[in-house]
């Protein structure tokens, strides 16, 4: 997939030096499809996270601009890359894809505004001895309402099968005045290689917005899973570019077209390597997850 690589372009942070393997989003080799053990144990599991990756850059800005409202815009721009090998028949259904989003239908004022987009997906299959390749097609992808401040997107990569690697990752921009989280699970019902989520944090606001300190915060937990880091620094990052029909349809929002952004910023990096595979019966505690909290503590 030719975006996937330069979808939200951090600054390069140094990850753990102790990584045993590399995927590579939108990179698939026939080594790749015929591997069939990891680093994780995947004894019992019908499929394994290769790599998966949450970048998310937060900024403060002024509400009147977007809703018209006095106050303050907790806004983020997040991406999501996720690669998985389908490691038998059943992990399949790890080809269909569906997750909520918060954003409130039209009322006056509007306290927030969200977009999910440039969303792509791809299934790789061996095939003859070469990469067979199928991506998801616009029409695929479905959206509606599952309640008044939630809609479900939903879509399924072809043509997967046992054996097949798929990759597929989406953008989602979210402005509200309201306290907001973002989650990132970084342990799921299957193994994962490897999980990492990068954040930059704005550290230069806008002329008309007083900086304030700790506007928001991240935890993680599982702490012995993730590995932490922190710089400051540079980051170049691309907005939503493509808004699918079918979620324009159902949103019926104006869309801007937006570009990047290069600010000053301090980035944190949480990674995870090996982590097995969540059971019910596992703490949740233990369980390797980052969040990140919104809100504006004036």
């Amino acid at each position: 997939m030719k975006r996937l690589i330069a979808l939200l372009a951090l600054v390069a942070v140094a990850l753990s030096a102790e990584a045993q393997e590399s995927f590579k989003f939108g990179k698939v080799k026939v080594a790749d499809l015929e591997k069939s053990s990891y680093s994780v144990d995947v004894t019992n599991a019908d499929a394994v996270v290769l790599d998966e990756l949450q970048q998310t850059y937060i900024y403060l800005f002024d509400s009147r601009i977007d809703l018209q409202e006095q106050g303050v815009l907790l806004s983020s721009q997040t991406t999501i890359s996720r690669k998985i090998k389908i490691l038998r028949a059943e992990g399949v259904r790890h080809a269909t894809i569906s997750f909520d989003y918060f954003c409130e239908k039209a009322t006056t004022p509007r306290h927030t505004i969200a977009y999910v987009g440039d969303i792509e997906a791809t299934s790789y299959s061996l095939v003859n001895g070469g990469i067979e390749q199928h991506s998801l097609k616009e029409e695929d992808i479905e959206a509606r309402w599952v309640n008044d401040t939630t809609v479900r997107v939903k879509f399924t990569i072809p043509n997967v099968s046992e054996g097949s690697i798929i990759e597929y990752t989406y953008k989602m921009d979210k402005r509200s005045v309201r306290p907001y989280n973002i989650g990132f699970a970084m342990q799921h019902d299957i193994p994962v290689v490897s999980s990492r989520c990068e954040v930059a944090a704005r550290t230069q606001q806008p002329p008309q917005m007083q900086y304030r300190e700790n506007w928001y915060a991240v935890i993680a937990s599982g702490g012995a899973n993730i590995k932490a880091s922190q710089i400051e620094g540079k980051t170049r990052v691309y907005f939503i570019t493509k808004v699918p029909a079918s979620l324009r349809e159902v949103v019926k929002n104006d869309y801007n077209k937006m570009t990047s952004v290069y600010d000053m910023c301090t980035l944190y990096t949480y990674s995870g390597k090996n982590l097995p595979a969540v059971t019910p019966s596992s703490p949740a505690g233990e369980v390797a997850a980052v969040t990140l909290i919104l809100q504006d503590n004036k």
